[in-house]
């Protein structure tokens, strides 16, 4: 089925097109045709031919034809370039018209890098119009397999070098001459003027430019004869001046035809011919309106309105699309190339002319006339403001072009200083107010120009870089900062005009956050920039959000249009992978679509995989469906859910249908609810249906449901669904019924549940049933639930009683005694207490503690409350909380208790607590006890702390002991450690020991030491204990160890393992194992462990393995990790790597980890010669720009020494300037 393609940029077609059948037919032949032969080579076709042949009227033609538009359903996208392509601004309109991030880099290789990225899997057809050079095309050459190019060329040699399939144009043929004459004329041509007409045909060289022309002299009434004499003078005169053999050739016949135009024009009509002339002062394929060239002309409004019309009138100009502005509907007129480049030709052209043959031109410079168009409009400023000036749809988006044409490029300069009156950017203002974000881009980039190739002898410029870049990361702030919402509120409150809140929209870089201000826009968007809505909307590339899109604005679209985009939603839905997004896209499209998409949808809907998923899209879909289909529909969702054999999935499909059932179909419906094994499950189905049932079965039903309810076994899910049967039942029954739950609440064993289902029961209870609710709040066990509970009937009772239950629950807090939950109940409350209601409930607190029975729960609450009392007090409690410690039977409580006291312990209750640990018996806890409080053991208790790990039996417990003890050993007791260690038959026990000995070793037990470490068999723990003792070692012993230690590190499976080992290593490495390990680094998988390593190892690595280390650094995917890396080895790159280094931290997106490495980059670009840095420089701040203002700042922060020494002072003053002004501009 034929859809609108999702872009489509393509200008409309000539009101008297003459369709040039053979050829259309070969070059619409050449788009469709299967492609190149090569995969991966982009598919070119070229349309060559002279000026004013028609050549983009052909391309055009043939984007409008449904094949093609079917053949790319991704997009038409139309550049025209000219001979002064503004190359990065076109293909930033393709990328924003794609849904990409357009305006936030000038550079041509990377927007045309983003654009294949795009494109890479679009069938799109790509136009590129009006090429000169072969360079010009390129850049536009972004294309993936299922796309193609169009070019229209005059050089042949330019398609040719691009690699195109060139289809030259030639001439119309007599027949279709004659055709166009015709159709312009509005009448067929009577038989005595076809001689006539053949001939005039054939002396304007069969040109549909120049026959335009002629027919427009010939509709105001010039007769065949005379304009024939005319032009064969005109050719004649040309002739003299041209080489003999061009002649007769079609250029010369086209200037002559303009010139006989023209030449009637200046006699005819003067002030016509004058303003023509002034159109050469225009860029190439501009639009006006009158509003416009009433400034352009020097004429007022009006006249220029009857000038427009009348150049119009003889086909010196073309209509363009309605343009709506300032509220006003305006005729728009664009003219031809050709015709615009004859005008510039006599704008400069002298005044007074040698021959009465030859046409007068203006007889000015075109520096001098764009000066002047510039003192026209700024005559109608205020005060010289240009962000004063009214719009007149041409001025704020050609302004900086003047500038630049009229050799006062630093004027762009001043324009971006401008300020209103309340203080903001003037020029953002006034482009903002009409729409145009990216225009004011456009001029923002187009000054960055002018500074960015600065020579070192103009620092003050540097200055200028930075004010640009925070400007240019100030806009993407606000781009990226202003929610949908808060944009809809600014048009809605007539703040914002709409087209302002668009724009920005359109330039939020996230798509997600893009579709929601899009959505929250539409309401509030008139039909004319509806359009640039839904242009938008097609062009987001994930489908699932080009559908909310597409369905957030359809819905404001007139019907047809309305119809289109639902079209275009129904279609991105269709091609949704996940069967979830694809029926939730679908579910969402349903309500809007019309009678002939619904089916569509249900065909989409029938693909889903997954069941339940399927039919809730079917059952979205079927109350739009006629009638037969609807319930053909709900038939087979009826089935899917009788089929599912999962009760509660099957009871969500049943609940989802009992709303759209036919009426037949209820009683089978009944009769899968009634079967549904889960009474949980059946009630949920059968309250569902009883809505749709007479009211005699209705009750019977819900009788059935409460039957099924009352079976249920488990009180607090008897209660939960009493209270969800009540609300369809009468008063009485539905206050009985809730009795009934709430008995059953009264009824729960668990204090917990008791509480939540209380709490849930409470917004339903009737008044007479709260007191029984408040009884049974207060009777819950436990304190922190019951609390819970009071605090939730508390809004449902009277002023008095409900302060009395709130003085309750706290009551209720201070009165948990018999676990830590009260104490830690009371603390939370403290805060919210006056000072001395928060002393008395510390006292309490504690008090409460104290009585706690269960020893465990009684120390933890005492180490909670201490940190709350001051000295002495604080010892008191403590001592209480060893006490209750000692007293715990279980020895894993009482191991966790010491634990937790043993940092918190005054020195006189240490040696206690160490008593205390010795007595238990658990080898495991006892070794967990003497580790947690050796840190805390006065030397003296030292030795008995090692007579009791070397005691410990079993090695685990015996190792986690003594190596907590090793650092605080004196000397002569380390032998007995590490004969310890020797003993040990585990091989991780060995290692921790070994580890945890290494630093404390006298050099005579080395020896002994590394022999041990050897015998280890497991490759990690043996490494790791060579690494550990390897620094201590002496050089001949040290070199082997590591050697060792390396080995088993490569040899070892899992990344972590191997990562730890490389990390502990690397320090300790010798130049000839580095490589090695370097080597064993690049194998690890994980990045996080890889990077980690690699940065150990990054100061141990010669010369020749730094540029192998930067890129394994620069491969790892995870910006964190990669951070990490490139931080360790910035310090060691040679010069030359430098940039690599800086242009792999700039793609950095997150700023703490870009700021890492920024700042390990910092001194290095300080070192590097000024003519090395000001480059990098550039590049810094091209990069910093494209983000956030926070990003910027924060990089500017890092590197402002950088800024001082390639700008020196003056830079380093403007940019303060620059952050002031911008910070007040985009507060």
């Amino acid at each position: 089925m034929y859809h609108r393609p999702r872009v489509f940029q393509a200008p409309r077609l000539p009101a008297h097109y003459v369709k040039r059948v053979r050829k259309f037919s070969e070059v619409m032949a050449g788009l469709l045709a299967r492609g190149s032969d090569h995969p991966g080579v982009l598919a070119i076709t070229a349309i060559a031919g002279m000026g004013g042949i028609g050549k983009s009227t052909l391309a055009a033609a043939l984007t409008h034809d449904r094949r093609v538009q079917t053949r790319f359903p991704d997009g038409v996208l139309w550049a025209t370039l000219g001979q002064e392509p503004a190359t990065s601004a076109r293909l930033g309109e393709w990328l924003q018209a794609m849904g990409g991030e357009a305006h936030k880099s000038i550079d041509v290789e990377e927007l045309s890098a983003r654009l294949r990225a795009i494109f890479a899997d679009k069938a799109a057809l790509l136009v590129v119009d009006d090429a000169w050079e072969p360079e010009h095309v390129t850049p536009f050459l972004v294309g993936g397999d299922a796309c193609r190019v169009l070019i229209t060329t005059r050089r042949a040699a330019v398609a040719e070098e691009v690699g195109s399939r060139v289809f030259p144009l030639d001439v119309l043929s007599i027949d279709e001459s004659l055709e166009l004459l015709s159709s312009y004329l509005k009448r067929d041509l009577r038989p005595e003027e076809q001689k006539d007409a053949r001939r005039m045909a054939e002396a304007v060289g069969r040109l549909p430019l120049a026959l335009t022309l002629v027919a427009a002299r010939l509709g105001r009434g010039v007769s065949w004869s005379d304009l024939s004499d005319a032009l064969e003078a005109e050719v004649g005169r040309l002739g003299q001046l041209e080489n003999p053999r061009q002649r007769w050739k079609p250029q010369p016949r086209l200037i002559a035809t303009f010139n006989t135009s023209l030449r009637a024009l200046s006699v005819d009509v003067p002030v016509a011919y004058d303003a023509f002339l002034w159109l050469g002062v225009l860029p190439e394929d501009t639009t006006i309106t009158a509003a416009a060239a009433a400034t352009i002309f020097g004429l007022p409004e009006g006249d220029a309105d009857d000038i427009l019309e009348v150049l119009w009138a003889e086909s010196l100009l073309m209509p363009g699309d309605a343009i709506v502005q300032n509220g006003r509907t305006w005729r728009a007129y664009r003219i031809h190339d050709l015709l615009h480049d004859h005008a510039g030709t006599l704008l400069i052209a002298p005044v007074a002319v040698a021959s009465e043959r030859d046409l007068p031109g203006l007889g000015l410079t075109m520096v001098e006339a764009h000066s002047r168009l510039l003192g026209r409009y700024r005559a109608r400023t205020r005060q010289g403001q240009w962000h004063t000036l009214l719009n007149d749809g041409y001025i704020h988006s050609r302004l900086t072009w003047h500038f630049e044409k009229s050799g006062t490029s630093e004027a762009i300069h001043d324009l971006l200083r401008e300020e209103t009156l309340e203080g903001r950017n003037g020029w953002f203002e006034a482009r903002e107010r009409l729409g145009q974000v990216a225009g004011y881009l456009d001029d923002l980039m187009r000054a960055r120009r002018l500074v960015d190739d600065v020579g070192f002898g103009q620092r003050p410029l540097l200055g200028l870089q930075c004010r640009y870049a925070l400007m240019a990361a100030s806009l993407n702030s606000l781009a990226s900062s202003i929610p949908g919402e808060l944009l809809a509120a600014l048009v809605q409150n007539k703040l914002w005009v709409p087209a302002q809140a668009l724009s920005l929209a359109r330039q939020i870089p996230y798509p997600r956050s893009r579709v929601k201000a899009l959505a929250a826009l539409a309401p509030h968007l008139p039909p004319s920039l509806m359009i640039q809505a839904l242009e938008a909307a097609r062009a987001i590339g994930d489908e699932r959000l080009r559908t909310d899109a597409l369905i957030a604005c359809a819905l404001h679209l007139p019907v047809a249009e309305r119809d289109r985009a639902l079209a275009q939603a129904l279609e991105a839905a269709r091609t949704i992978k996940h069967d979830w997004d694809k029926s939730h896209a679908l579910v969402a499209l349903a309500p809007h679509l019309s009678p002939l998409l619904t089916p569509q949808a249900l065909e989409a809907a029938r693909t889903i995989r997954d069941e339940e998923y399927r039919t809730l899209a079917m059952l979205a879909l079927a109350p739009h469906l006629s009638g037969l289909e609807r319930d053909r529909v709900l038939a087979q969702a009826l089935e899917a859910a009788r089929e599912t054999w999962n009760p509660w999935r099957q009871s969500g499909l049943l609940i989802g249908l009992a709303p759209s059932l036919p009426t037949p179909l209820i009683s089978q419906a009944l009769e899968t609810a009634r079967a549904i094994g889960d009474q949980r499950a059946r009630t949920s189905v059968l309250v569902a249906l009883a809505p749709r049932l007479p009211a005699q079965e209705r009750d019977r039903v819900l009788a059935q449901a409460l039957e099924a309810v009352r079976t249920i076994g488990d009180q607090e899910a008897r209660s939960r669904y009493l209270a969800v049967v009540a609300p369809h039942l009468s008063g009485l029954e539905r206050d009985r019924v809730l009795a009934q739950a709430l008995e059953a609440a009264r009824a729960i064993r668990s204090p917990w549940r008791q509480s939540e289902v209380l709490i849930g029961l409470t917004p339903q209870l009737p008044t007479p049933l709260i007191s029984q609710a408040l009884e049974t709040a207060r009777a819950i066990g436990d304190e922190v639930a019951r609390s819970g509970a009071l605090v939730a009937l508390a809004p449902r009772l009277p002023a008095q009683e409900r302060d009395r239950v709130l003085a309750q629950a706290l009551e209720e807090a201070r009165a948990i005694g018999d676990r830590s939950a009260g104490t830690r109940a009371m603390a939370a409350l403290k805060p919210y207490l006056p000072a001395p209601e928060r002393d008395y409930l510390l006292a309490q607190a504690l008090e409460a503690a104290l009585a706690i029975e269960y020893e465990a729960a009684r120390s933890d609450a005492l180490v909670i409350l201490a940190p709350h009392f001051l000295t002495p007090e604080h010892d008191r409690v403590l001592a209480k909380a060893l006490e209750a410690a000692r007293a715990i039977e279980y020895e894993g409580d009482r191991s966790r208790a010491l634990a937790a006291l043993a940092p918190h312990l005054p020195p006189p209750l240490v040696p206690q607590a160490l008593e205390a640990s010795l007595a238990i018996r658990d080898e495991r806890e006892r070794s967990l006890a003497i580790a947690s409080l050796v840190p805390h053991l006065p030397p003296a208790l030292i030795p008995r702390a090692l007579e009791a790990a070397l005691a410990i039996e079993y090695e685990g417990a015996r190792s986690r002991a003594l190596a907590s003890l090793v650092p605080h050993l004196p000397p002569p007791l380390i032998p007995q450690a590490l004969e310890a260690a020797r003993a040990m038959e585990r091989d991780w026990d060995r290692f921790n020991t070994l580890a945890a000995l290494a630093p404390h070793l006298p050099p005579e037990l080395f020896s002994e030491a590394l022999a041990t470490a050897r015998t280890i068999g497991d490759e990690v723990a043996r490494s790791g204990a060579l690494v550990a003792l390897a620094p201590h070692l002496p050089a001949q012993e040290r070199d082997p160890a590591l050697a060792q230690a390396l080995e088993a590190a490569r040899a070892m499976i899992r990344d972590r393992d191997r990562f730890t080992a490389l990390a502990a290593l690397a320090p300790h490495l010798p130049p000839s194992l580095v490589s090695d390990a370097l080597e064993a680094t690049r194998t690890i998988d994980s990045d996080n462990a890889r990077s980690v390593a690699l940065a150990a190892l990054a100061q141990r690595l010669p010369p020749p393995l730094i540029p192998w280390a930067l890129e394994t650094a620069r491969a790892i995917e995870n910006e964190g990790d990669r951070s990490r890396a490139l931080a360790a080895l910035v310090p060691h790159l040679p010069p030359p790597l430098i940039p690599q280094a800086l242009e792999t931290a700039l793609a950095i997106v997150e700023e703490g980890s870009r700021s890492r490495t920024l700042a390990a980059l910092e001194p290095r670009l300080l070192a590097l010669p000024i003519w090395d840095l000001h480059p990098l420089w550039n590049t810094t701040l091209e990069a910093s720009s494209m983000r956030t203002r926070r990003d910027l700042l924060g990089d500017l922060s890092i590197l402002h020494a950088v800024l001082a020494k390639v700008g020196g002072a003056e830079a380093v003053a403007e940019t303060y300037w620059a952050i002031r002004n911008v910070g007040r501009w985009w507060p």
